[in-house]
């Protein structure tokens, strides 16, 4: 009997959570999507690969989404089984509270466990391939953009003009580009694009060849000055430390790298790495995966308190309930995390103390449901 009981409360929770799930992915999706849609827009766009990247960013946004969705599958399954007074069925049979709770709390570990397994290195990989797909599309759909006598900015830190085009050969080429604290100005009588070629890492280039002209390069503090001409001139429009820069983020790293990376800072700068800002978003990062996995199993704990009635009649309206302790939760944690990098408090404290505070809240509701069963 009890296995049967159980069976129903977990079937019960299935159905929504998987609903819930679905609608905020989708919601988180919506924001990606308008990301993508102007290249998505343009010609020879490879649909294989723009569904590849809604893929990767769905999967990504999973650690996000599920905690949420445990959350309110939860209160709605309780609700409705206290409306349907099946809550009071069960306690007539004699359970209590820590046995109705038990096949959430088993549904909970296996839902932090998939989480934390995700985080180690599927999230962080569909993290990086939809920033790869990104810059692929853009880079493809890059040329097919600039036009003559237009001013074209879509290049990181360059503007580019062309008077004319011929085919695939552009005239009288004017392109400005400020990095690094130096302005460079190139002029030529006419140039054209080398194709854009991917290693295994997704870094690419992407050069001009340009011929019969001159550059410019200046400091902005104006202290030095240069200028040289040229017969033949190869211009990296999108170099490759750009595109490396672009996916190497903290998130599209596998979690035995940030170890790695951690431990060779803390062997570098062993008496005062504590200051390292590198370190301590690394630690962040780290932390926070852990955190990700815990969430499921604690806003089911939350729900669950949330969630019963004590009757059949009108009760607190558990939804708004839950909204509230999810903005006090963000809230405690964002002004964590941006304490932590300013070293007013360890990352540690910054990313699990927003979770002790579910917590008790969990546990003041928990004690609350104070049945004589």
């Amino acid at each position: 009997m009890f296995k049967i009981i159980y069976k129903h409360l977990a079937y019960n929770f299935i159905v929504p959570f998987g609903s819930s799930l679905l609608f905020f992915v989708s919601f988180l999706l919506i924001f990606q999507i308008f990301r993508i849609l102007e290249v998505i827009m343009q010609k020879e766009v490879n649909l294989l690969l723009v569904a590849q990247l809604i893929g990767h960013i769905g999967v990504s946004f999973l650690p996000n989404a599920i905690p949420l969705s445990t959350l309110f599958a939860i209160i709605y399954v309780l609700g409705k089984l206290s409306e349907d007074s099946e809550m009071i069925a069960l306690r007539s049979f004699g359970y209590s509270k820590y046995r109705i709770f038990a096949p959430f709390m088993v549904i909970g570990i296996l839902i932090s466990l998939s989480v934390y397994s995700l985080t180690q290195t599927i999230i962080p990989y569909s993290q990086k391939a939809f920033k790869i797909g990104v810059l692929k599309l853009t880079s493809k759909s890059m040329l097919s953009n600039i036009k003559k006598n237009e001013f074209f900015v879509d290049i990181p830190h360059t503007v580019f003009y062309a008077e004319d085009k011929e085919g695939k050969n552009y005239k009288n080429v004017f392109i400005n580009r400020n990095k690094n604290g130096v302005e460079t100005e190139i002029t030529a009588q006419h140039g054209f694009f080398v194709k854009q070629k991917y290693d295994k890492w997704g870094a690419g280039r992407l050069r001009m060849t340009l011929f019969d002209g001159n550059i410019l390069e200046f400091s902005k503090q104006g202290d030095s000055f240069k200028k040289i001409f040229f017969e033949k001139y190869e211009f990296p429009i999108m170099d490759q430390g750009y595109s490396k820069t672009s996916t190497n983020k903290l998130s599209t790293l596998a979690t035995h790298e940030l170890v790695k990376k951690m431990k060779a800072i803390k062997q570098v700068n062993k008496n005062s790495y504590t200051k390292n800002r590198g370190l301590v978003r690394l630690k962040i990062e780290y932390w926070d995966r852990l955190n990700n996995a815990l969430l499921p199993l604690l806003f089911i704990f939350l729900g669950f308190s949330l969630g019963i009635k004590q009757g059949r009649g009108r009760g607190r309206n558990s939804s708004m309930l839950a909204f509230g302790v999810i903005i006090l939760y963000y809230t405690l944690y964002f002004t964590g995390v941006s304490s932590a990098k300013k070293f007013i408090v360890p990352a540690e404290f910054a990313v699990f103390f927003p979770a002790s505070f579910l917590f008790s809240v969990g546990v003041y509701n928990f004690r609350k449901l104070n049945w004589l069963s």
